[in-house]
């Protein structure tokens, strides 16, 4: 009978083969072979996405940039950076079967709440089986009246759905009825390769993801975590801006039956102050208002630095091409009609959610951490600032920078630095409150910003932060080490009223803390 052990080094090396065979088509790809460049640009893509699923985030790491490089040019123009990028590959996938895991952070979809629709008994055991292989039990139902008593009974995290060839609709009968619960569960849909009907159908019924099989368990993995995130993941926040009370409150509560977080305004000229307090990711904006039309406030946020990627959609009464025409000229995203159903409604401001969540998530966080990085920060703490001033409440800035980071890398080897940041992204996401903003400042430094809370307040839960990072089991070329930070911190508004004060001030602290012997927070100095 194997072992737990034995089950990861025999994955190890099925891993290490991989990087071997990528390492071989690079050097076919250069002897003249036109095929092996593609072979090795897939075979990379999909090594991430295996390494990434076995929360092997450091090799997932070296494999992403490897595929960026052998993606970036012809094979003619590679240069020693993409041997540089096997070997670190190779190199980080060979520790795997030697390097313990912590059980700080359990994987992302162990635990998730799963139900399986599906007619075919032998489908949905095949499927179970893989699904238990990523540490899921799911619940096996045959029928969308079992799907519904079971939602009531588990809240699950999410919903897979095996195509009935003989009836798409259903997955548009599930969705449906789905619509009706009080809470939104994100759907999977399942179904044999071939099948266009069943994609259509899974697109209007609004299903989150759609899976061909046969289905391998990279792809399992890869669909749990994104089915997962969307239940998980923050709600949506949406402004409704519409000096007509009647309709404001109508797309209110529709918005808020269907799992929104929904703010209403009445008063254009508030618009500014709201947005800092209520931070939405949707504005709903009337076209025609009294003091500001909405053509004047999408301008107005179009040139704010701050809110000019605020996803925007008009509603009016107007539905002539002019009036569209004039909206997208302002700068709005979407156009919906004040007489469009509720489904409508529902599905362009979920949309413009969706997709522009993707794109910050892209743009905006850092590829080692997954922290916002410095631009992203920046308008965070704006935002943070600037209801302190409204509200006369305190704030706080936190400026942490790990210890002889540079020794690190010296001694341990770059990767080994790759590996603290991993960690210390880790420990900063899972940490604090959830309106607390974290974010990778650059290099070794990151911040942290804590609306309602002055210095005083803040510096147990950094002190406590600060234990976690010096308990955690790190290890590298020089064998095993320990990390810590020295963190400097500014309140407002004793420390100044804006973030180029703020910032000064922890600054000056944290360049305190290093004097005094570092692995220790001021904030006073």
């Amino acid at each position: 009978m194997s072992t737990p052990g034995d089950r990861t080094i025999t994955a190890s090396r099925q891993l290490g083969q991989a990087a071997e065979e990528i390492a071989s088509s690079v050097i076919a790809a250069r002897g003249g072979d036109p095929e092996a460049r593609l072979r090795a640009i897939g075979a990379t893509r999909l090594l991430a996405a295996v390494l990434r699923d076995e929360q092997h985030e450091l090799a997932a790491v070296q494999a992403e940039r490897l595929r960026a490089l052998l993606e970036a040019s012809d094979v003619i123009a590679w240069t020693g950076a993409v041997d540089t990028g096997v070997a670190s590959l190779a190199y980080e996938i060979s520790r795997l079967g030697r390097t313990r895991r912590s059980s700080r952070f359990p994987a992302q979809v162990a635990s998730a709440r799963v139900i399986v629709l599906d007619r075919d008994s032998t489908e949905a055991d095949a499927l179970a089986e893989q699904l238990r292989a990523q540490l899921v039990d799911p619940v096996i139902v045959d029928s969308v009246e079992g799907v519904l008593a079971e939602v009531e009974r588990r809240q699950p995290d999410a919903i897979l759905v095996g195509a009935d060839p003989e009836s798409p609709d259903q997955i548009v009968l599930l969705s449906r009825a789905l619509g009706r619960l009080p809470v939104r569960v994100p759907v999977g849909v399942i179904a044999p390769d071939g099948l266009p009907e069943h994609r259509v159908a899974a697109a209007t019924a609004g299903a989150s993801l759609y899976l061909e099989r046969p289905l391998t368990a990279e792809t399992i993995g890869l669909a749990l975590r994104r089915l997962v995130d969307t239940r998980r993941g923050a709600v949506p926040k949406v402004l409704v801006l519409d000096d007509e009370a009647d309709w404001r409150t109508v797309a209110g509560k529709i918005l808020h039956s269907e799992g929104f977080e929904v703010a209403e305004l009445g008063d254009p000229r508030r618009v500014f102050e709201v947005l800092d307090d209520f931070r939405p990711d949707v504005l709903l904006v009337d076209a025609t208002m009294d003091h500001l039309s909405g053509y004047d406030v999408c301008r107005m946020l179009r040139t704010s630095a701050q809110w000019q990627e605020l996803p925007i959609v008009f509603v009016t009464n107007h539905t002539d091409v002019e009036s569209k025409l004039a909206a997208f000229r302002a700068g709005a995203d979407d156009f919906v009609s004040k007489s469009a159903d509720a489904e409508e409604l529902v599905a362009r401001t979920r949309g413009r959610f969706e997709r522009t969540r993707l794109l910050r998530d892209y743009g905006d966080r850092d590829f080692l951490t997954g922290l916002p990085r410095r631009g992203a920060f920046l308008a965070a703490f704006l935002s943070i600032l600037n209801q302190a001033r409204r509200r006369e409440r305190p704030a706080a800035l936190a400026v942490l920078d790990l210890d002889h980071f540079k020794e690190v890398n010296d001694v341990h080897g770059h990767l080994a630095g790759d590996r603290v940041l991993i960690a210390i992204g880790k420990v900063l996401s899972s940490s604090f409150r959830a309106e607390d903003v974290r974010g990778r400042w650059g290099g070794e430094e990151f911040v942290v910003a804590f609306p309602d809370s002055g210095a005083p307040a803040v510096l147990p839960a950094l002190e406590r932060v600060l234990e976690d990072v010096r308990s955690l089991e790190l290890e590298g070329d020089g064998g095993a080490f320990q990390c810590t930070f020295s963190a400097g911190v500014a309140s407002f508004p004793k420390d100044g009223a804006g973030p180029a004060d703020l910032f000064a001030a922890a600054d000056r602290r944290l360049y305190i803390a290093k004097r005094l012997g570092r692995a220790r927070i001021v904030s006073e100095g």
